[in-house]
């Protein structure tokens, strides 16, 4: 037996898959939010939404590495602050053992006392983000000193990487970062031998006149702790600067994530209302379809051999 569609069942069965999609469709998109979801949904706009897409993901990427650095850099400029604090002690210390009146016992006392602060200071040295030391340059995995009194800056140094890392703005450009305890307490001249604002030698050696109660060399050690804290305010004024980049690197990128999320709402999103309005109009076609379909005259040929 032969089965035949005439025109008027095709048109009909092409109307109800035309409607089952819209309906589909429009149901999805209410459900959704999303009015590309698909490539078929408009094929047109697809490369635009994947872009804008892509683009986002790098910004959250550059946020969340940004948002890193500035942990990082926060603690460096907390630190050394207290590192400040502790040369002004350690200035204080030397004050009083310069006074005359004190014997070689209080001198010792003061001594033991500045010793105490040159290990929070290396303590500093060795301070820690996320398990990785932030002074050590490049080689975060090592701490850059040890104390050892013996030494003429009371430290063994342990590292000697360099720090070459940087941070990316959401625009690309970049910046530096970090510093190394070596700049920054343990400070060389170009030939590798002490410079005269050593954090570390002016301390130790300032430790070392008062226990040996020589009042010449610890004046001369107390203008060495002097300009040391020149320095230290310097590395301060480095961290406290790169905490502004940072700042407004993270700012730049909200902002840039902002305006890519508002473009590809304006592309993607449902207009909800719009959609629920399609939603009522597909199946008002559906029933209509249906009911027209239901109504349609049924007749064959022996209809007409009657």
């Amino acid at each position: 037996m032969i089965n035949y569609m005439g025109p008027a069942s095709s048109q009909f069965l092409n109307a109800m898959r035309r409607i089952a999609a819209n309906t589909e469709r429009a149901t999805r998109q209410i459900s959704s939010g999303i009015r590309i979801s698909q490539p078929s949904d408009s094929p047109d706009e697809v490369s635009e939404v994947l872009r804008l897409q892509a683009a986002l993901a790098r910004v959250d990427q550059v946020k969340k590495n940004l948002g890193r650095v500035k942990t990082e850099v926060d603690t460096a400029e907390s630190s050394l602050s207290s590192s400040s604090q502790i040369l002004s002690q350690v200035l204080s210390l030397g004050t009083q053992g310069a006074n005359g009146m004190l014997d070689a016992t209080a001198r010792s006392i003061l001594a033991e006392q500045v010793a105490s602060l040159q290990k929070q200071l290396v303590d500093i040295s060795r301070t820690r983000v996320d398990g990785r030391y932030i002074f050590t340059g490049d080689q975060d995995e090592t701490p850059p000193y040890q104390y050892n009194a013996a030494q003429p800056n009371g430290t063994d140094r342990l590292s000697t990487a360099k720090a070459t890392r940087v941070a990316t703005d959401a625009n690309g450009a970049q910046f530096a970062y970090r510093t190394t305890a070596t700049e920054i307490f343990d400070h060389r001249d170009s030939a590798g031998g002490f410079a005269s604002d050593n954090i570390f030698v002016a301390v130790n050696q300032l430790r070392s006149a008062l226990e040996a109660d020589n009042m010449t060399a610890i004046e001369s050690a107390l203008s060495l702790v002097k300009g040391s804290q020149s320095h230290l305010e310097r590395r301060i004024a480095f961290y406290g600067n790169v905490q502004n980049r940072a700042n407004s690197a993270i700012s730049d990128a909200e902002k840039l994530n902002n305006q890519l999320t508002a473009r590809l709402s304006v592309i993607r999103d449902a207009d909800i209302p719009t959609a629920a309005i399609q939603l009522t109009l597909a199946r008002t076609q559906q029933e209509a379809a249906l009911g027209a379909q239901a109504n349609r005259p049924r007749t064959s040929l022996f209809d007409y051999l009657k």
